[in-house]
Protein backbone atom coordinates (compact mmCIF):
# COMPACT_ATOMS: atom_id res chain seq x y z
CA UNK A 1 0.00 0.00 0.00
CA UNK A 2 2.90 2.45 0.27
CA UNK A 3 4.67 3.89 -2.48
CA UNK A 4 7.83 3.72 -3.20
CA UNK A 5 7.91 7.64 -2.69
CA UNK A 6 6.31 6.89 0.52
CA UNK A 7 9.04 4.75 1.53
CA UNK A 8 11.96 6.69 0.40
CA UNK A 9 10.28 9.22 2.52
CA UNK A 10 9.90 7.28 5.66
CA UNK A 11 13.47 6.29 5.30
CA UNK A 12 14.25 10.23 5.16
CA UNK A 13 12.12 11.07 8.04
CA UNK A 14 13.80 8.00 10.45
CA UNK A 15 16.95 8.75 9.71
CA UNK A 16 16.31 12.50 10.36
CA UNK A 17 14.88 11.61 13.58
CA UNK A 18 17.81 8.98 14.80
CA UNK A 19 20.49 12.01 13.57
CA UNK A 20 17.92 14.80 15.91
CA UNK A 21 18.17 12.11 18.81
CA UNK A 22 21.55 11.50 18.56
CA UNK A 23 22.09 15.49 18.38
CA UNK A 24 20.03 16.05 21.49
CA UNK A 25 21.95 13.67 23.39
CA UNK A 26 25.16 15.67 22.64
CA UNK A 27 23.82 18.62 23.47
CA UNK A 28 22.77 17.49 26.54
CA UNK A 29 25.94 16.11 27.34
CA UNK A 30 27.76 18.97 25.99
CA UNK A 31 25.10 21.22 28.90
CA UNK A 32 26.27 18.80 31.67
CA UNK A 33 30.21 19.40 30.72
CA UNK A 34 30.00 22.85 30.41
CA UNK A 35 27.98 22.97 33.91
CA UNK A 36 30.97 20.80 35.05
CA UNK A 37 33.46 22.94 33.43
CA UNK A 38 31.42 26.23 35.09
CA UNK A 39 31.48 24.44 38.60
CA UNK A 40 35.44 24.13 38.44
CA UNK A 41 36.08 27.59 37.63
CA UNK A 42 33.75 28.81 40.41
CA UNK A 43 35.62 26.83 42.36
CA UNK A 44 39.49 27.81 41.19
CA UNK A 45 37.98 31.49 41.66
CA UNK A 46 36.89 30.97 45.19
CA UNK A 47 40.44 29.77 45.73
CA UNK A 48 42.18 32.21 44.53
CA UNK A 49 39.96 34.79 46.77
CA UNK A 50 41.04 32.73 49.29
CA UNK A 51 44.64 32.66 48.56
CA UNK A 52 45.00 36.33 48.01
CA UNK A 53 42.93 37.21 51.13
CA UNK A 54 45.88 34.72 52.88
CA UNK A 55 48.76 36.75 50.80
CA UNK A 56 47.18 39.95 52.37
CA UNK A 57 47.12 38.37 56.19
CA UNK A 58 50.68 37.37 55.94
CA UNK A 59 52.09 40.45 54.46
CA UNK A 60 49.85 42.43 57.22
CA UNK A 61 50.92 39.91 59.44
CA UNK A 62 54.59 40.30 58.74
CA UNK A 63 54.64 43.71 58.57
CA UNK A 64 53.48 43.43 62.49
CA UNK A 65 56.30 41.00 63.41
CA UNK A 66 59.02 43.07 61.39
CA UNK A 67 58.15 46.24 63.43
CA UNK A 68 57.92 44.39 66.40
CA UNK A 69 61.34 42.80 65.79
CA UNK A 70 62.94 46.12 64.38
CA UNK A 71 61.97 47.23 67.98
CA UNK A 72 63.49 44.57 69.73
CA UNK A 73 66.51 44.81 68.04
CA UNK A 74 66.98 48.44 68.87
CA UNK A 75 66.16 47.49 72.57
CA UNK A 76 68.83 45.11 72.38
CA UNK A 77 71.29 47.47 71.17
CA UNK A 78 70.33 49.74 73.87
CA UNK A 79 70.91 46.88 76.22
CA UNK A 80 74.35 46.34 74.16
CA UNK A 81 75.59 49.68 74.14
CA UNK A 82 75.03 49.92 78.22
CA UNK A 83 76.91 46.77 79.11
CA UNK A 84 79.28 47.61 77.00
CA UNK A 85 79.67 51.22 78.86
CA UNK A 86 79.51 49.81 82.32
CA UNK A 87 82.32 46.97 81.24
CA UNK A 88 84.37 50.02 80.14
CA UNK A 89 83.44 51.70 83.43
CA UNK A 90 84.38 48.69 85.62
CA UNK A 91 87.49 48.61 83.99
CA UNK A 92 88.89 51.47 84.70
Amino acid sequence: MFSPADMLLLAALLTTTTCTVMLHRRLTRLDRLNLDYERALDEASLALLAARDSLVTFSSDGREVLTLLAGRIDDAHGVIAELDARARAHSL
